[in-house]
């Protein structure tokens, strides 16, 4: 099987020199994200592409909630944060933990005068479920399955979470989180690139990681399953492969 893979391969580049020949321009690679907001890696994986394969003309598109599978197919590569999604193939590159942030005048206000002694034991255990009544800000996009494991993530904790306010983009939640709407849980490498976009966030904001049992985020390169890389798409995938082992979120 993997003879019949490098053979493919190496015919999928001949492809590509022929094509590149015959049209003497750049091939175009298109790579969908999530519009919940740009992964923290973004720039320095396109950095890195682009200067080792500069025949390439990347377009970096946002994927919609409603897209229809034909305009899905004209994305040749998507980055996602769960390996399981229908009828695609994917290409784990790294995995994370789930983490809450909240301030502690939010816990505070949720608690009273035990919130100490429950940060103090959740810093410990990571046991989401000592948040029981803490209100939430939540990640609400139909068009990613299970909210990037926020849901498994609550049902592992085994409650609900009180929704005081939620949005489609991991932005504005963060902002409503550290303005002391609620908390908010994320993997915890979305977290810390928003703290640095943010700048000076305030001096109470908390992170606890979250522990949970038989999930874990993962960031994946997933595709059409069944669909025929490009060289491009197959370089793109061994560029992130490399960049990953290099680097952390």
């Amino acid at each position: 099987m993997q003879g019949a893979e490098e053979i493919l391969s190496a015919k999928n580049r001949l492809d590509w020199d022929l094509e590149q020949i015959k049209t003497g321009r750049r091939q175009r690679l298109c790579i969908g994200i999530s519009k919940i907001g740009a992964p923290p890696f973004l720039s320095g994986l396109i950095r890195a592409f682009v200067t080792e394969n500069s025949d390439c003309q990347l377009q970096i598109v946002e994927r919609e909630y409603g897209m229809t599978p034909e305009d899905m197919r004209r994305i040749d590569l998507h980055f996602l944060t769960y390996s399981g999604a229908r009828d695609m193939e994917s290409v784990v590159l790294c995995h994370d933990d789930m983490a809450l942030v909240v301030r502690e005048s939010v816990l505070s206000a949720a608690f009273g005068p035990v919130w100490t002694s429950i940060a103090e034991k959740m810093e410990k255990t990571g046991d989401l479920h000592l948040m029981k009544g803490l209100p939430f800000v939540l990640l609400d996009d139909p068009s990613i399955p299970q909210g990037l494991g926020r849901e498994q993530t609550f049902a592992a904790a085994g409650f609900a979470p009180e929704v005081v306010a939620s949005s489609a983009n991991d932005s504005v939640n963060f902002s409503l989180c550290y303005s002391g709407v609620g908390g908010m849980i994320a993997p915890s490498g979305i977290l810390d690139h928003m703290k640095e976009e943010t700048g000076e966030v305030p001096a109470d904001l908390r992170t606890f990681v979250i522990h949970t049992e038989g999930f874990s985020p993962e960031l994946c390169i997933s595709y059409e399953r069944g669909r025929r890389l490009t060289p491009a798409a197959e370089r793109f995938i061994d560029c992130a492969r490399a960049y990953f082992a290099r680097n952390v979120l």
